[in-house]
């Protein structure tokens, strides 16, 4: 029984206040048809929301099975709504991209229906409302009798005691209307059935009792006819929290249900998706971009190069080379790194200006490139092949030969040919006025080759007196074929500085008495050794030698010597003190320069050199990257917010729907949460297939997945889904700070 007590409702508006309830005492019991009629504005629909718990009341009181419920809270109301109401409405209020089934099922799921038993109960009402035709066809499709025929499935799917009807014919055809009187009808033998209406003689036939309201009062109530099961007691539904599953099922069918908005929704994170990660991922790459191309140590400070030694300055072992091509991100190992502190040059003939112009390269491993670091070709298979950067004097299928800057003379005769590459592939390469050194990308063979030239730049030479006086240190020594083997070619005025550092002959005061230390006498009566070594060698001993002496020529200058090739190469010693590890780019290095720091061994990156100009100018690109990161996030997030709420917002009516059926204000939330985390998975997949794709493939999208971390992607799914709550919070407070019946009819 539900028993109303000097119930009054009140509507404001604005400084007007309107009476739609007048003391209303009235009993309504199990078993009745009541029809309730009155002109509009009488108050007749305002009683029907007071009756369902759909509207609230100012004043007086209301009894349920003998319990005053007038101070029941929304949540407490949201339970007696899904224990006793079934709602049917002039305007159907069915969701229009439910089928007939889904809408029926929806009722069950929130009440907790027992789901091995579910199907066949849908299945049951759907034969019992006549809807067996079309059960599976969406409601938006279905005429305005199938509508409401649902819409009373549904109500009568929760298995209440109450069922109030709001004009549910108001819409219909007379053939339509009759088959819904009597439908309604036929349940109220155990049931309330409580109809508003504004045509009485269409129920007069099915009503058991008639109730007249004018401005607020009941001016009429009387009985029709007699019905002998009226009872006092409303049955109680078992009290029930929709579970996980159930949510997840409904989630689930929202998405399917709503293909349009959720690709719109999925579009609208994917896009957020790919913000965060490009704000992050930008951030981050920019922190690991090398700001310097050389060092006051290292004339090429490429960031793909690693430089290690052991911290006794041993020599490597072969064993601990192979165990450096295991740590992740390593491409490979240079075994003799001072390759890339040398500079070579290549000679090309002008045609205009009929000479050799000179131009310098840097060397670098090809395995620091992939495939999309191209602008055209491959990478190099040979010991024989490179790739350039990119310039005016070569392309592809050319050849270029090039020798080390240390062994030649830049005169106009002058033939580059130490070693010759065919070009098979080109990379994008912006020179500048501080960098004009083109680059060239060799095969780590082809690196073991350019050791010797390398080491000649880069070693200490000595020459060995009686081997017990050393000559001041050689600049450099060239290679001479008509030489014999450790014949060395120096020139006399060496010869006289000698004689007279080490006192051979005391009254040679200066190169003007060069000839009191003549070299007829000198030669032959002294031995002589060279000695050839880089920092990390001990001082071995000497390669005896053959030493001559000419005129200083043009070809000779300075303080060097010549040798023939194969005493050239002998001179450098194969042993590995100093390797490059190679890796792709700054953020790779960090991570192995740290863990090889971890297996004892001395690291160096030349990229990461720092001097007091450079640290302020990173310390000021970092806080403006940080800065960038921050707004961009902030505008991102409230853009996909307000987006968001939007694409929500247009399911709202759908929503009050699940509320007037019962569903609680956590498990609209939570709808509406798993919901937006099926979107976000879903377009978490995609957003990162398209980058793992972008990721391999030569294309104008910043390569970005590589910086991240699982923490990274850990944040950027929080943030989403901090949106998500947000939103969920925003709407929900909407959908229920006002009456059910205020929010529908506000839709």
């Amino acid at each position: 029984m539900i028993r109303l007590e000097n119930i009054s409702k009140y509507y404001y508006s604005g400084n007007n206040v309107v009476l739609a309830l007048r003391k209303i005492d009235i009993e309504f019991r199990k078993g009745e048809f009541i029809a309730i009629t009155g002109k509009s504005g009488s108050g007749k629909s305002t009683l029907l929301n007071v009756l369902s718990g759909l509207d609230t009341y100012e004043d007086g009181k209301m009894f349920v099975n003998g319990v005053d419920v007038s101070h029941y809270t929304v949540k407490e109301l949201e339970v007696y709504r899904k224990q006793y109401i079934g709602f049917v409405f002039q305007d159907y209020n069915i969701i229009d991209s439910y089928t007939v089934y889904q809408n029926i099922e929806l009722a069950l799921i929130i009440q907790g229906y027992d789901k091995s038993k579910r199907r066949a109960r849908v299945l049951e009402l759907i034969e019992q409302v006549g809807l067996s035709h079309v059960k599976n066809q969406k409601a938006s499709k279905c005429s305005g009798g199938e509508k409401q025929r649902t819409v009373i499935a549904r109500a009568l799917a929760k298995d209440c005691s109450v069922i109030v009807c709001d004009e549910p014919t108001g819409n219909l055809d007379v053939e339509s209307s009759k088959r819904i009187l009597e439908l309604l009808h036929n349940i109220s033998s155990d049931k309330l059935v409580i109809v508003v209406t504004h045509n009485y003689e269409e129920l007069k036939e099915f009503a058991t009792r008639k109730l007249r309201l004018h401005d607020g009062d009941i001016i009429e109530d009387k009985i029709e006819k007699k019905n002998v099961k009226l009872e006092d007691t409303f049955k109680e539904l078992t009290p029930y929290k929709t579970n996980l599953t159930d949510i997840l099922k409904i989630a689930f069918i929202n998405i399917k249900s709503m293909p349009k908005k959720a690709f719109f929704s999925g579009l609208i994170i994917s896009l957020m998706l790919l913000s965060f990660v490009f704000a992050f991922g930008l951030n981050l790459k920019e922190k690991n971009t090398s700001l310097i191309d050389k060092t006051p140590y290292f004339e090429n400070a490429n960031q793909s190069r690693l430089i290690v030694t052991k911290r006794d300055d041993s020599v490597f072992t072969s064993e601990e080379l192979d165990s450096f091509e295991n740590i992740k991100y390593v491409r490979g190992v240079v075994n003799y790194d001072l390759v890339f502190d040398s500079t070579y040059i290549n000679a090309t003939y002008n045609n205009e200006y009929g000479l050799n112009e000179f131009f310098e390269y840097k060397i670098l491993p090809s395995l620091s490139l992939n495939n999309f670091d191209l602008l055209r070709g491959r990478l190099p298979e040979s010991k024989l092949e490179v790739v350039i950067g990119e310039n005016d004097l070569y392309d592809i299928d050319d050849y270029i030969s090039v020798s080390n800057e240390f062994i030649i003379n830049k005169i106009e005769a002058t033939v580059t040919d130490q070693f010759t590459y065919k070009i098979v592939g080109v990379i994008k390469q912006d020179l500048s006025i501080e960098e004009a050194k083109n680059e060239l990308y060799l095969t780590i063979e082809a690196l073991d080759e350019m050791r010797y030239s390398a080491f000649a730049e880069n070693s200490q030479k000595l020459l060995v007196i009686d081997d017990k006086a050393m000559y001041a240190i050689v600049e450099d020594i060239r290679i001479d074929n008509s030489l014999e083997d450790f014949e060395v070619l120096g020139y006399d005025m060496m010869l006289f500085d000698m004689c007279r550092d080490f006192g051979y002959r005391k009254e040679v005061i200066d190169d003007f008495d060069a000839g009191l230390c003549p070299k007829e006498w000198f030669l032959p009566n002294h031995d002589f050794g060279i000695n050839v070594f880089t920092r990390y060698e001990s001082l071995n001993d000497p390669y005896d030698i053959v030493l001559e002496t000419i005129a200083l020529y043009p070809h000779i200058y300075g303080q060097g010597v010549y040798v023939n090739e194969y005493t050239y190469n002998q001179l450098f010693d194969d042993e590995i003190y100093q390797p490059s590890l190679i890796v792709y780019d700054m953020f790779e290095a960090k991570q192995v320069k740290e863990e090889l720091e971890e297996m004892g061994y001395n690291v160096f990156y030349p990229t990461g050199v720092i001097d007091e100009d450079d640290a302020l100018e990173i310390i000021i690109r970092n806080l403006q990257l940080s800065l960038t990161l921050g707004l961009t996030v902030l505008v991102v997030y409230f853009v996909g917010y307000f987006v968001m709420r939007n694409v929500v917002v247009s399911k709202r009516k759908d929503y009050l729907i699940y509320r007037s059926v019962g569903a609680s204000k956590k498990t609209i939330s939570n709808v509406l949460v798993i919901e937006m985390f099926y979107l976000t998975v879903i377009s978490f997949i995609v957003v990162m297939s398209i980058l793992v794709i972008n990721e391999n493939i030569n294309s104008v999208i910043p390569r970005l997945l590589r910086y991240f971390s699982v923490y990274n992607y850990f944040v950027i799914l929080l943030l989403i889904n901090l949106l998500m709550l947000l939103m969920s919070k925003n709407f929900n407070a909407k959908i229920f700070n006002k009456s059910v019946i205020s929010s529908l009819k506000a839709e």
